[in-house]
């Protein structure tokens, strides 16, 4: 694939692991909950042709570092922000999918000039009627997945 690049830069005291893909405008793609960076594997050609498109290992996932520490959507999405300030870039198009919308979310409601348009598929609002972030259905997923549920946190 032409245009490509990969590496890892050091935001919020980890390393990410990123990959670039294509020229154009930034386009952010951030994954839910345990997935990694290759499953946008389906998406990255029809997207770069268009796009400069950007996808990276949430912390504690792939590639990425995955401290013992508390993991929160607030952090992850400082660490989004974090990654596009290290690549140089000042704003993107971001789409998020499941927990990766949620992330998503909240990068777009605390760093609203770095977010130029915002898709999300497969998430919730987290409003009212929605499931709540700290329900069993989460730690039923984070058992399935074999992660540590102490090392998860989703606030309200």
């Amino acid at each position: 694939m032409k245009n490509h690049k990969s590496g890892k830069v050091e935001v919020n005291d980890i390393k990410i692991y990123y990959e670039i893909h294509g020229e154009g405008e930034p386009l952010l793609l951030i994954e839910g909950l345990g997935y990694s960076s290759w499953m946008w594997f389906s998406q990255i050609p029809a997207f770069s042709r268009e796009y400069k498109v950007i996808v990276f290992d949430n912390r504690g996932v792939g590639n990425t570092d995955k401290p013992d520490s508390e993991y929160t959507i607030e952090t992850m999405a400082d660490d989004a922000a974090g990654l596009l300030k290290a690549l140089g870039l000042d704003s993107a198009h971001v789409l998020g999918v499941s927990m990766g919308g949620f992330i998503a979310q909240e990068l777009a409601l605390k760093y609203p000039d770095m977010v130029r348009s915002l898709v999300l598929v497969s998430t919730s609002f987290g409003g009212v009627g929605s499931m709540p972030r700290g329900s069993n259905l989460w730690n039923t997923f984070i058992k399935l997945w074999g992660l540590m549920p102490d090392v998860l946190e989703f606030s309200n």
